[in-house]
């Protein structure tokens, strides 16, 4: 008990009102974001509802554009919800992999992937602070297909629109800038991508496609050269590392990984097996402010 006072005192006695800023930031974004996604009324009753309002009245009627718009509105309100904040942009590379249990419980080759964005962050302390971030990125992977005289190689790709809310980081000093140290959870939304296949046999061509994002493969297009990657929505988490050199420039390695499975239903029942991405890449962040 004495100790965890000291470590008390030494991190936080002398930014309480900051500590408590931030902890009414996380409490007003889930709030908001438990209304809009699970569409709790959070108005007193007889008041008129200003959450269905906005749902009503703003969100496209179409479905899919309604997740895109949602994912925006929740990172311009963290945006807002931030006060003395600064804010960047960050790029980098990496690689992707799908995990899946259908058959057998396997990793699928990586490929390539990249990922970009624009961040904002807010200093709570010396040794902690907060960001969030809205990016582009690309997911997928391959499978090599070998069985017999049957030999050919899929390749798999998407892209997204990618939301991280609030990541926290520890961010002690070391030398002449700071160790990071981060995590945080995932919003993804799903906009489409493409699917290739280069055979080794004569008798069978090399074909591409596109490659959609469904909640139920009932809805899939009736296409042969269309496929069905996994649901549009996917909820993950990411865990960073990095080093800050000085004030405005940064390196992170991150890896990301669904906490939901992202195979869709099939005419309305569950999957009996569960599809989930893992990405692994290290980032480039540079702070304009």
């Amino acid at each position: 008990t004495i100790i965890g006072l000291l470590v008390w005192r030494k991190l936080f006695a002398h930014s309480l009102p900051k500590c408590a800023h931030v902890f009414r930031i996380a409490k007003q974004f889930f709030l908001l974001l438990k209304s809009l996604l699970l569409k709790i009324d959070l108005e007193k009753p007889g008041e008129i509802n200003t959450f269905e309002l906005f749902r009503k009245n703003t969100l496209p009627k179409n479905s899919s554009m309604k997740h895109v718009v949602l994912i925006l509105v929740l990172w311009i309100c963290s945006i807002f919800l931030h006060a003395q904040l600064g804010y960047g942009v960050k790029v980098g590379a990496g690689i992707a992999s799908l995990h899946t249990t259908m058959g057998e419980n396997q990793f699928f080759t990586p490929t390539p992937a990249w990922y970009g964005g624009i961040y904002d962050t807010y200093t709570i302390n010396p040794s902690f602070s907060v960001q969030s971030t809205l990016a582009f990125s690309s997911k997928g992977y391959r499978d090599y297909v070998r069985d017999g005289a049957i030999k050919y190689n899929d390749y798999f790709r998407v892209h997204s629109i990618e939301l991280i809310p609030l990541q926290f980081f520890y961010t002690p000093g070391l030398k002449s800038g700071k160790l990071l140290v981060g995590a945080g959870p995932v919003l993804s939304y799903g906009l489409q991508g493409r699917w290739r296949q280069k055979s080794f046999i004569s008798s069978i061509p090399n074909s591409s496609g596109k490659l959609v994002f469904v909640n139920d493969l009932k809805d899939a297009p009736n296409d042969i050269t269309v496929g069905v990657y996994g649901k549009k929505f996917e909820f993950g988490g990411i865990l960073s590392l990095g080093y800050q050199f000085k004030k405005r420039l940064s390196v992170l390695v991150n890896g990301t990984g669904s906490l939901q499975n992202i195979a869709p239903k099939s005419n309305g029942k569950k999957p009996t097996y569960t599809d989930r991405n893992l990405t692994a890449y290290a980032s480039l962040l540079y702070q304009i402010r």
